[in-house]
């Protein structure tokens, strides 16, 4: 025989003898060994046997082929066994992910009613997920035992055909698996959108609390057990992915039964008033026959008057020939024009600090004691309501929201408007009045009242106004305020300017089109209840928002500042609006603070761009503005810079991300940055507020307590 025919013959016998000594679980050295004595012996059987040598040759080759066959599959079998323990590690991670926010889901069950018929759905369902999973778990252990069963008979190399088919057949089973995985997959969304269905009910679930708690172990019981039949990491995704939608959705159904239940209140309370007007009118039933005897002699009365009215109207028509004024009630004084007093002297209204610090004490005098950090903050952003037209005070009631911006208006010698907002508000002619045809009357509102008076009076020209918009969100500000919002925000480059609807009424354009004065200065107040709407981010980035804290020490004898204003001296005369522009400064972007502004803004800009809630440059101009324009705040070392920078985030960016769902560990990672780059600001109210925020499911951002 050739040398290269004994090679051939000698080096599958080799691979294969290998091949075997690996699957009955020798190692590597110890296969070589194996290997090279059954080949010896091969060859020696082959010198013995030349006669045969040829067909033996064929036979060898062949079982060579299936030989290299067998052990790509048996190669294949580490990989899958790695594939199977990485996904399960996926699996452990996202069982640990389900039982957290199934005991979120349970915190959140403390108001759960009577659920008796969902409760037995899901039971139903998670039956039949068991039962759906009993086969395939079969099936698997089957498979293993089918695996062991071929490794122990793989020696005999004449079964290789047989091993092959065998290998087939469990290819086909786990495609087979895998489609019943991937259904089973389907119906494990299914279940979990029962979910959405409990969170519906929570109003009246609490009496099987218990019931549900042992439901939603069954179901984690079931999620792990159909977790170690996945074989795949991107089955894991789809149902990560569907639980995450499934937040979502029961976030927004959250939003919902939580405006419904804010419906059903007001109700309530409407069903109880037209309750007592019913048992008022039962009382009074006696009365109403003697008086509906009275209304019929009045009603006889009442026709002769009118025939009488008709008769006189008549008369009137035809010695009057004149129409009177469609702009009567407009052009009527809001505010009396005979002050004498005279503008501040320079020395005062040059000092800012003492300024402040002269009407903290008016204020204490007055019977409020408002922090430092408030009268700061409301002053700063009355200076810069030309990029942030509005400052909105927000708190609870009994906080001093309303008295603040009129003992400043008072202490200041200016204008004071305040405008009760009503819940029926819903369009700027709420705000702004409207054009009666049937009257042929244009009827105003102090508001507009007064600014037609400023444009046409010379003594109010260099006076300060204060407009209060008192419970602005006892109805949607967006509806009735929006419009004019965006047209103070044209203040900041360009004069704003007012139309009013008067018809076809021939008037001139003056009458119809006038001037938003920048003098006028406007803010507002909010009461944080059931009652009230919420602010859209249009508002709060136009805004700027000031949490009134409550008071940390309950008092008796307020003074109200009515009584106030005549019993404490006021200083004389008043602040133009000419002095107070004096106190503004314009930012230079070379300088420390607004480099240092814009520095920490970027940072905080690629993490809002992570959360998908980032800012552009109206908010970076805004906080430039305040920071730059913040008594005290020149230096960016100072305490008074960290006050800036802090009140900045309370009313500028931590109010973007109310409401998102933080359980995802991305979204916790984002915080952490954030709550990171809040630190380095140094300030501990702003610290204290973002950790109280960041506690529940969602971002509850409540605004800064000021200290």
């Amino acid at each position: 025989m050739r040398k290269i025919d004994w090679l051939l013959a000698w080096m599958p016998t080799f691979a294969v003898s290998v091949v075997i000594a690996l699957l009955l679980g020798q190692n590597i050295g110890r296969s070589a060994a194996i290997g090279l004595a059954i080949s010896a012996s091969s060859l020696g059987a082959a010198a013995i046997l030349n006669g045969r040598q040829t067909a033996r040759l064929m036979l060898l080759e062949q079982q060579t082929a299936e030989g290299e066959r067998a052990g790509k599959l048996v190669a294949e079998l580490p990989n899958l066994q790695a594939q199977y323990q990485q996904w399960s590690a996926q699996s452990d991670r996202l069982y640990r992910l389900i039982q957290e926010k199934e005991r979120e889901l349970a915190e959140r069950h403390n108001n759960v009613g009577t659920v008796n018929g969902q409760i037995a759905a899901l039971k139903e369902r998670a039956r039949e997920l068991q039962e759906a999973i009993a086969p395939l778990v079969k099936d698997k252990d089957n498979l293993e035992r089918r695996v062991a069963a071929i490794k122990r008979s793989y020696p005999d190399l004449e079964n290789l055909e047989q091993l092959q088919a065998r290998i087939e057949q469990s290819k086909l089973e786990k495609s087979t698996l895998e489609g019943q995985i991937t259904a089973l997959s389907e119906r494990l969304s299914t279940l979990q959108e029962g979910e959405k269905e409990l969170s519906k009910l929570e109003a009246t679930a609490i009496a099987r609390q218990v019931d549900l708690e042992q439901a939603n172990s069954q179901l984690q019981a079931l999620q792990v057990r159909a977790g170690e039949l996945a074989k795949s990491s991107a089955k894991l995704e789809v149902v990560q992915n569907s639980y995450n939608e499934l937040l979502r959705q029961r976030q927004n159904l959250e939003e919902k039964v939580n405006k419904l239940d804010l419906d059903r209140q007001r109700l309530e309370l409407s069903i109880e008033e037209k309750a007592a007007e019913y048992d008022r009118l039962l009382e009074n039933q006696p009365q109403i026959k003697d008086m509906r005897r009275v209304l019929h002699s009045l009603r006889l009365e009442q026709e002769e008057l009118e025939v009488e009215n008709r008769r006189l109207k008549q008369e009137a028509a035809n010695l009057q020939g004149v129409v009177q004024d469609p702009l009567h009630s407009l052009k009527q004084p809001l505010w009396s024009e005979a002050d004498t007093r005279e503008p501040w002297s320079s020395d005062r209204a040059n000092n800012e600090q003492q300024f402040l610090r002269d009407f903290s004490q008016y204020a204490q005098q007055c019977g409020f004691h408002f922090p430092e950090r408030v009268i700061l903050a409301f002053h700063t952003s009355l200076k810069v309501q030309g990029i942030s037209a509005l400052v909105v005070l927000a708190g609870i009631s009994g906080t001093g929201k309303s008295e603040l911006p009129q003992l400043y208006a008072k202490y200041i010698g200016a204008k004071f408007l305040m405008l009760a907002v009503q819940p029926r508000w819903d369009s700027p002619q709420d705000l702004l009045g409207f054009y009666n045809y049937m009257e042929n009357q244009f009827k105003p509102t102090p508001l507009i009242q007064g600014i037609y008076q400023y444009n046409r009076s010379p003594r109010l020209q260099n006076r300060i106004a204060i407009v209060l918009l008192d419970e602005m969100n006892l109805a949607r500000v967006e509806y009735y305020f929006s419009e004019f919002l965006s047209k103070l925000e044209r203040r900041r480059n360009h004069e704003a300017y007012l139309d009013i609807d008067l018809g076809n009424l021939p008037l001139a354009e003056e009458e119809r089109h006038f001037k938003i004065p920048e003098q006028f200065l406007f803010a507002g107040t909010m009461n944080e209840d059931e009652t009230t709407q919420i602010l859209s981010d249009k508002v709060l980035d136009r805004a700027n928002a000031i949490a009134m804290p409550r008071p940390t020490k309950l008092e008796l004898g307020r003074v109200s500042s009515t009584v106030a204003a005549t019993n404490i001296a006021l200083p004389e005369g008043y602040l133009t609006y000419e002095q107070f522009r004096a106190w503004f400064q314009v930012p230079d972007p070379d300088s420390a603070a607004v480099r240092e502004v814009e520095k920490l803004l970027a940072q905080t800009n690629e993490v809002m761009e992570e959360m998908g809630h980032p800012f552009a440059h109206r908010v970076y101009q805004a906080i430039a503005q305040y920071a730059v324009n913040y008594p005290g705040a020149e230096d960016i070392n100072s305490e008074r810079f960290r006050w800036a920078l802090a009140d900045s985030f309370a009313q500028k960016i931590l109010p973007k991300l109310r409401g998102i769902v933080i359980g995802d560990r991305q979204m916790q990672q984002n915080l952490d940055e954030l709550g990171a780059i809040i630190n380095a600001i140094g300030d501990k109210s702003l610290a204290a507020a973002f950790a109280k925020a960041r506690q529940g499911y969602q971002f509850q951002w409540k605004g800064m307590s000021y200290e």
